[in-house]
């Protein structure tokens, strides 16, 4: 009698399609989007008179694919750099896990230096999905609006659809909602829910969204559900932990999943084998009781930008380092979602200068890194009592 695989060819090829998409993406220096990702299939070809990739690319996307599903305990990773499409990778890759799959490796973001593996046993990740799946029982469609390749898409648009034997979507923008219909799930970050907020009057009957890697702005919230959306569920984790807690309500507590326990203030979870883990976070958790708490803060002085943790204090660092500016604060504009700067310039204020510092940043850091809107005055903002101040 045959096993159960452990990921479905649908999780394999939509994992394999968003790794090559990111790869492409990075190196080309252009969007999924615009690479044409939503037209790449099992039949898409990798080389000439498909996707084109050259020798240094095709070596990019099979050591991401390798890193990722772990092909070296095979020993099958090199034939990556013959298999002429995406279906053939999708083959080696079922092989592959069939025989040795027992992990995956995620990356963080990385936007201040080299991006941190992530290692997680196919069995939790497994065990994650089975209490989101009991959570969404009835779930007739997922609507992704994030990609599959980081631990939340993977978890919620690769593991859940086949564990809820549903269709799954993958779209872009305002065409969630026109592919939404009663018993939808929509997969987004808050970035994606401010842009269908803006976008949207009202939402379909019967639509649940879940929301993670950011916080989500209590104003956001409240305006999604007074544009009918019926649930709005926001994870708490980390690419380190995976899923830790939940909560359905702006402004209440997170409650821990299955699994998770807080001891002496720090993090546990049982695993799938049986061992326990001691997790860290990246905030500062306030407990109320032993299974809810509430997040107070940022331990690193990271924000997090369309799903990927930004340092402000590095993005200062870099306008610094132009020799029109003398001194400059960086914060996250709420509203946006979105850097912003105030910069005092050495000598007059020069309207110039903020073209000038648009293209230095553009020069240095990434697009979530950038600040996208620019102020100039003779100091730094300061309120009455003289302490830094918003403007």
């Amino acid at each position: 009698m045959a096993s159960t695989p452990v990921l479905s060819r649908r999780a394999v090829r939509r994992l394999v399609l968003d790794l090559l998409a990111a790869e492409l993406a990075r190196s080309r220096g252009r969007s999924a989007a615009t690479l044409g990702r939503a037209g790449w299939s099992e039949a898409t070809r990798v080389d000439e008179g498909g996707l084109d990739l050259d020798s240094l690319e095709r070596l990019d996307v099979a050591s991401a694919l390798n890193e990722f599903f772990h092909l070296h305990e095979h020993g099958v990773e090199d034939y990556l750099l013959a298999l002429p499409s995406v279906g053939d990778w999708c083959d080696l890759i079922e092989q592959s896990l069939a025989a040795t799959g027992t992990h995956l490796t995620f990356r963080t973001s990385g936007s201040t230096g080299e991006p941190k593996r992530c290692t997680h046993a196919i069995a939790d990740l497994s065990a994650e999905a089975d209490g989101w799946a009991a959570r969404f029982a009835g779930t007739r469609r997922v609507v992704a609006l994030v990609p599959g390749h980081h631990i939340y898409g993977a978890i919620f648009t690769a593991l859940l659809p086949d564990l809820l034997g549903c269709e799954l979507v993958e779209v872009t923008g305002a065409e969630a909602v026109r592919a939404a219909a009663p018993a939808t799930l929509v997969i987004g970050t808050p970035t994606h829910w401010a842009y269908l907020a803006r976008s949207l009057l009202a939402f379909p009957d019967g639509v649940t969204g879940v929301t993670s890697t950011a916080p989500m702005p209590s104003q956001l919230a409240h305006r999604l559900r007074g544009q009918r959306l019926e649930r709005l569920v926001e994870v708490y984790g980390s690419s380190e932990t995976g899923g830790v807690a939940v909560r359905e309500h702006e402004g209440a507590a997170y409650t821990l999943l299955d699994g998770w326990s807080a001891q002496d203030g720090r993090l546990e979870r049982l695993l799938a084998d049986g061992t326990r883990l001691a997790a860290g976070v990246p905030d500062h958790l306030r407990w109320l009781g032993k299974r809810h708490f509430v997040v107070e803060g940022r331990r690193d002085g990271a924000v997090q930008v369309g799903g990927v943790n930004v340092f402000p204090a590095r993005v200062r660092d870099t306008l610094l380092a132009h020799a029109g500016v003398a001194d400059a604060v960086v914060r996250l504009e709420a509203d946006t979602g979105r850097l912003k700067a105030f910069v005092v310039p050495v000598g007059a204020e020069d309207e110039a200068l903020l073209g000038n510092l648009d293209r230095w940043c553009g020069d240095r850091l990434s697009a979530p890194e950038r600040p996208r809107r620019f102020a100039l005055g003779g100091a730094l903002p300061v309120n009455a009592m003289g302490k830094p101040a918003d403007w």
